[in-house]
């Protein structure tokens, strides 16, 4: 059952009638697919602050606080890079996302393409999912020092493993070590 204007309507009717016992029992049913040209655009940023008010300007970020979402009340799985990206992209705890320190850790395993991430579930919804940037859960898609030498048909077979159609990561690649 899609949330559309049947939905709606029959809350209006119910709310109206005074039901309200009626109301708290529907259950909310999620849409069979995503409504046509829907797009989701999930930005996240390393070492940042939360600002209300930013001391300087900031006019896209404005923007975004403005007509997105922005979570003032949350608490992080992990301090650390990795383990805090594995649980975001997962939705699972890092002892079953297997990242308990940075992927560039000596002792640290790649995240297993066993565990499905937010790319897998929303391709299963029906979404093309494209990862840009860091990923940072595992090293084999940090091989090169230069971004002219980087394999990108590599990386794309390795990201499609981990639920994402396509990767682009220009800053990690033209970052220096």
């Amino acid at each position: 059952m899609a949330l559309g204007a049947p939905f709606r309507e029959e809350t209006a009717a119910k709310q109206a009638s005074g039901n309200e016992a009626a109301i708290q029992a529907a259950p909310i049913l999620a849409p069979d697919a995503p409504p046509g040209g829907y797009n989701i655009l999930f930005i996240l940023v390393d070492q940042e602050h939360f600002f209300e008010n930013w001391p300087m300007p900031v006019p896209g970020r404005e923007w975004i606080k403005k007509n997105g979402i922005t979570f003032t009340n949350h608490q992080a799985a992990s301090c650390v890079c990795s383990p805090a990206r594995s649980t975001i992209y997962t939705g699972q705890h890092i002892q079953h996302t297997g990242i308990f320190d940075n992927a560039n850790s000596l002792w640290q395993a790649d995240m297993s393409t066993q565990v499905q991430t937010i790319g897998h579930r929303m391709s299963e919804l029906g979404y093309y999912v494209s990862y840009q940037g860091k990923w940072h859960l595992s090293v084999n898609l940090d091989q090169v020092k230069h971004a002219i030498d980087a394999p990108f048909d590599q990386y794309r077979k390795i990201i499609q493993s981990y639920g994402f159609q396509d990767f682009s990561a220009w800053e990690t690649l033209t970052t220096p070590r």
